[in-house]
């Protein structure tokens, strides 16, 4: 294939770039462009995408990071799981209709999965993820779920998991 087109809800992407509450994404390489303390990121990004702050500090505080912690830290000086937590809140913070989730289980232990998912059932959206954590598909109760393996789809979970 040479060729195509990426539509999201019928539009190209091309066309809703910058338009806020279409798409958010959990990518630490776009959030680290800024060396501002994380508490300033998740402002600014509230304020750019018409999101909530207090969505992404709830959700921070429910995983063990607190803002007063953000408050003297920039998203260099944490650690890969508070980075992942951080990126993963900004995006659910935005209210986006479509979230991109890469990885957004990584570096966090069980009991912080556990919660982070309880935030994915509450979401008002479409959220797309990638994980190697194929334990917790049992978890995403209500969800669509697929394999993918060296990019094609592969069976549907229930045929692998029973």
């Amino acid at each position: 294939m040479k060729g195509g087109r990426i539509l999201v809800d019928g539009v190209d992407v091309e066309d809703i770039y910058a338009k806020t509450g279409v798409i958010a994404a959990n990518f630490p390489e776009v959030l680290s462009l800024l060396s501002i303390r994380v508490v300033d990121l998740i402002d600014l990004h509230a304020d750019l995408t018409g999101g909530d702050r207090s969505v992404a500090l709830r959700i921070l505080g429910d995983l063990g990071i607190s803002e007063a912690f953000l408050r003297g830290k920039k998203l260099h000086e944490l650690s890969a799981g508070q980075v992942k937590a951080v990126c993963t809140a900004i995006a659910l913070a935005t209210r986006a209709k479509h979230v991109l989730l890469d990885e957004p289980f990584e570096q966090l232990d069980p009991a912080r999965k556990s919660r982070l998912i309880g935030y994915f059932e509450g979401y008002d959206g479409l959220i797309i993820l990638n994980t190697h954590e194929t334990w917790l598909i049992r978890n995403l109760t209500g969800w669509k779920v697929f394999f993918m393996f060296e990019g094609r789809g592969r069976s549907h979970p229930h045929i692998i998991l029973n």
